[in-house]
């Protein structure tokens, strides 16, 4: 699909190791979204996918025939992330409260493609999440990212710096996801936020 993207007029290029960290049980990973948490004690080191509960509820195996996403796949989300050894969360951030997720905003907006519809509002989903063990986590700032990484390293992940928007690729067989809908549905997202056309491979 690479290829693909570059006719599209993306750049894609390698990208090196440097930053990768070890991904932690129980650690956090609400999304691929490049900004830090207001809470600076919170250390993002689960492997990350865009949505984070939200984006295994939408892109998780079996759910491209489904027609609604609800409560009780809500559930199912968080506990398969568990089952996978990290702390189910979502995300929003200090200027749109639930909202600020870009993923969960989209979402619940009906604007992506190829995904049920979500039924349920994003201020549950939160509440959800925090009653299946997870947590809501707040980010700062506004959206500077300059690239997407998209990292294959197994059990490695990168840190949000606000730099780039962050893909677990490794991580799309240990949340029943399809790799390449994964990607694809990063994609989509990035240039329905508007966000950097320039991907970097870690690999």
């Amino acid at each position: 699909m690479f290829d693909d993207l570059v006719r599209q007029g993306w750049e894609v290029k390698e990208g090196n190791r440097d930053k990768l960290v070890p991904v932690e049980a129980d650690g956090f990973g609400p999304c691929g979204d490049g900004r830090k948490p207001k809470d600076t004690q919170i250390k993002l080191r689960a492997p990350k996918i865009l949505g984070g509960v939200l984006g295994k509820a939408a892109l998780g195996s079996g759910k491209a025939a489904a027609q609604t996403i609800g409560e009780y796949d809500i559930r199912l989300a968080c506990r398969d992330i568990k089952a996978a050894g990290f702390t189910p969360s979502v995300h929003g951030d200090t200027k749109h409260g639930k909202k600020g997720c870009g993923f969960g905003r989209l979402w619940s907006e009906g604007k992506l493609d190829n995904v049920p519809r979500l039924n349920v509002s994003l201020e549950r989903v939160s509440e959800i999440v925090n009653e299946e063990g997870g947590q809501y986590i707040e980010l700062d700032g506004e959206h500077e990212e300059q690239r997407v990484m998209v990292n294959f390293i197994p059990d490695m992940t990168l840190e949000p710096d606000g730099s780039c928007f962050i893909i677990d690729a490794w991580a799309a067989d240990k949340f029943g996801i399809n790799q390449e809908r994964l990607l694809q549905n990063a994609v989509e997202v990035v240039v329905k936020l508007n966000g950097p056309k320039v991907i970097e491979l870690i690999r």
